[in-house]
């Protein structure tokens, strides 16, 4: 976090890991989270390309690193 909003954003995780705590009480909101962010995580991204005057959308694999980014926002 930037420009000191990290009290924020910690009190929005522990709020929504509560929240998570008291829906599903037998499963840990930790992994609930991982698994969700996992299935967020793009496989393929388009990538604009020009070929003959035109402009077109071919797909690319995406970077795990890139992946997780996006999955996060």
């Amino acid at each position: 976090m930037l420009n000191g909003e990290k009290t924020k954003a910690h009190k929005i995780i522990f709020g929504a890991f509560a929240c998570l705590k008291k829906e599903n009480p037998e499963q840990e909101p930790l992994e609930i989270f991982k698994k969700a962010v996992k299935e967020l995580m793009p496989e393929l991204e388009t990538e604009k390309i020009r070929l003959g005057g035109t402009s077109q959308l071919v797909p690319k694999k995406v970077k795990p690193e890139r992946s997780l980014c996006l999955a996060l926002r």
